[in-house]
């Protein structure tokens, strides 16, 4: 069976409308396809993005919150070790100071009634024209004349003497005790900056660091601030308990200057120190206490 020329022609244009027909619902299908795929993957990333954002930040929380723990623990310990330590010595140089102010009192008593009691035997055996406050002249007894400049010296005056000497002892623990309050804070001020800069390199997120940052900025003057309290109570006690030091002092003075000499002087190893004070001619100082450069 032979077809014309026009009957091919017919059949051809048939089949290319078909096929362009199928073509088209194809390409339809195949972009309607793409786009599914292309919407449900973004959806996907998206998640994948949002838990990946959820999981990292909790984790560099989680890590912020270990490592603020464990620098706290440390700055704590070290400063309950400097206050310990700071208690200690101040106890230690308390008791030192007591003892030194205790001993200067008994040998500044102890130097004068001595005197007094000299002065007492040489005026009982001197004329019974000479009176008890005529000084010799330095010609006669020049010894003597020493001694009686020193038995001149009123307790009052005693009493202001040593009361300079406890002022002064107590200034210089003061000063000690605020230098050491200062440097105390230069300490936490070094230490705080070095952790912020260390924190602040370690971070990952800017605005989670800022926001550590400032956390353990207030926590760190926090603990600045009790413990400057801290010292102020101690320098507070410290004031309280040299004052009653001051009353302990001058209520030991007025009990000694009570007693009898016998009772004041029961042996006479501070006759000793009559040879020493003979060559002064001025009132006797307080001495220097031994421990205070310790």
């Amino acid at each position: 069976m032979a077809f014309t020329q026009d009957e091919l022609q017919s059949l051809n244009t048939i089949m290319e409308q078909k096929l362009l027909v199928q073509r088209r619902e194809l390409e339809r299908t195949f972009d309607l396809r793409l786009q599914a795929m292309r919407r449900e993957f973004e959806q996907r990333v998206i998640t994948l993005h949002h838990d990946l954002l959820h999981t990292v930040s909790q984790r560099l929380n989680d890590q912020h919150t270990r490592t603020h723990e464990v620098i706290q623990q440390k700055i704590d310990s070290q400063q309950t070790t400097f206050i310990q330590a700071l208690e200690h010595a101040f106890e230690l140089h308390q008791q030192q100071q007591q003892q030194v102010y205790e001993d200067t009192i008994e040998h500044a008593l102890a130097a004068q009634l001595l005197a007094i009691e000299q002065m007492m035997q040489r005026s009982m055996t001197a004329s019974a024209n000479t009176e008890f406050a005529t000084p010799y002249t330095i010609d006669g007894q020049p010894e003597f004349d020493t001694i009686e400049v020193q038995a001149e010296i009123p307790w009052e005056e005693l009493a202001v003497l040593v009361d300079q000497a406890l002022e002064g002892r107590v200034d210089i623990l003061q000063k000690t005790v605020l230098a050491a309050l200062k440097e105390l804070g230069q300490t936490l001020q070094v230490q705080i900056k070095t952790l912020q800069l260390s924190l602040s390199q370690a971070s990952i997120s800017p605005a989670t660091d800022t926001l550590y940052s400032s956390h353990e900025s207030a926590a760190a003057t926090q603990h600045t601030a009790k413990s400057i309290e801290r010292l102020e109570e101690l320098i507070e006690a410290m004031q309280v308990a040299m004052t009653s030091n001051s009353a302990l002092i001058s209520n030991r003075l007025y009990h000694h200057q009570q007693l009898p000499l016998e009772r004041a002087h029961p042996t006479q190893d501070t006759r000793s120190h009559l040879s020493d004070l003979s060559s002064y001619h001025t009132y006797p100082s307080v001495p220097e206490p031994v421990g205070e450069n310790e």
